[in-house]
């Protein structure tokens, strides 16, 4: 019988459907060095990247374990896809965590590949208390968040998207056929697609009557690129403050690379009056959501002192953020910061 927030947890994650098993565990890694890596056994399935980055185990260091066994069905996948973009969350906001496959080697006594479909969300901890209080404190806080999140996704896990209907896997004809009948996403792809010439030659006018097909339904990213389609005269005659209007609009809804927008239209004066603090309310509102291209730019403002006072640790902090999410252009920035 595992501890009252140790048993929440397991429970919250048993709840998905599609997952077999859990298990969870914890361990203390502060004596454990590189060299027992190479070591079969419970050994083998440490997370060694981290722990050799560390040389071994920190001190008062624990490592907290789930691991799952999913069924290997598409109901499996849907529950390992959202468990993976809850850590991607958890991690993003802090938290020593991160998820990864494991898997029995492609031959034992008998073949044994694809005998599983088991991974692994590990926390690292640091906790000097001897109880581990701490630690079941914010594994129930773990526990917590992983079933607000159930709650609020119920509906998308019931009902994930078809994958013979995921709109950027379609083929050219079937888009259009989808488009022509009034699918909004499929406006916005095939929209897309007539704008980087991916059906033949680059089509800007066409393209733009499928952006404003699917703006007209409301759809914030097509809502964006129209206002894109006016800033860069794509399909239609340049309007900065028709642009700035639709980019406002966008964001209004909620779409955080829309807020990006908006927050360049008052760094630059483009369609409103030039506002460097109301450029950065617009990026940090979008960084705080997870945009990176926004918290690149948050961390230009903090390292130049665009519309505040400079801020190198700030700076470095959202450059980083971006990083994180694959947005290498930051990554000389952090060089120089870290140089300075």
């Amino acid at each position: 019988m595992y501890p009252d927030p140790v048993q929440r947890l397991h429970d919250a994650i048993a709840s998905l459907h599609g997952v077999r098993t859990v298990e969870l565990g914890v361990q203390r890694i502060e004596d454990l060095s590189v060299h027992v890596l190479s070591l079969p056994g419970e050994f083998a399935d440490l997370p060694h990247a981290l722990i050799r980055r560390t040389k071994g185990g920190r001190k008062d260091e624990s490592l907290v374990t789930a691991t799952i066994v999913f069924e290997q069905s598409r109901t499996g996948w849907v529950a390992l896809e959202f468990l993976a973009w809850w850590v991607r969350d958890l991690s993003r906001s802090g938290d020593h965590v991160q998820m990864r496959a494991l898997a029995l080697p492609p031959v034992g006594y008998d073949t044994q590949l694809g005998r599983t479909l088991k991974f692994v969300i590990e926390w690292f901890f640091v906790d000097a208390s001897e109880d581990g209080g701490p630690i079941l404190q914010a594994v129930g806080k773990l526990a917590h968040s992983l079933q607000t999140s159930i709650e609020q996704y119920r509906d998308a896990i019931a009902s994930p998207a078809d994958p013979e209907l995921v709109i950027e896997q379609l083929d050219s004809d079937s888009l259009k056929k989808l488009a022509t009948d009034g699918n909004v996403e499929a406006q916005f792809e095939l929209a897309q697609r007539l704008r980087r010439g991916e059906l033949g030659l680059a089509n800007p006018v066409a393209a733009f009557a499928w952006y404003e097909a699917a703006a007209n339904k409301g759809y914030p990213p097509a809502i964006t690129f129209l206002g894109y389609c006016y800033a860069n005269g794509v399909g239609v005659h340049p309007d900065s403050k028709l642009a700035a209007r639709h980019f406002r609009q966008a964001a209004d809804a909620g779409y955080p690379f829309a807020m990006g927008m908006v927050g360049q239209c008052y760094e630059n004066g483009e369609g409103v009056r030039q506002d460097q603090a109301e450029a950065v309310r617009w990026y940090q509102r979008a960084a705080e959501m997870g945009e990176p291209s926004c918290q690149a730019q948050l961390g230009e403002c903090y390292e130049f002192g665009k519309g505040l006072e400079p801020d190198r640790e700030q700076a470095l902090f959202w450059y980083r953020q971006a990083l994180a999410q694959g947005f290498d252009a930051v990554q000389e920035a952090i060089d120089r910061l870290e140089s300075a």
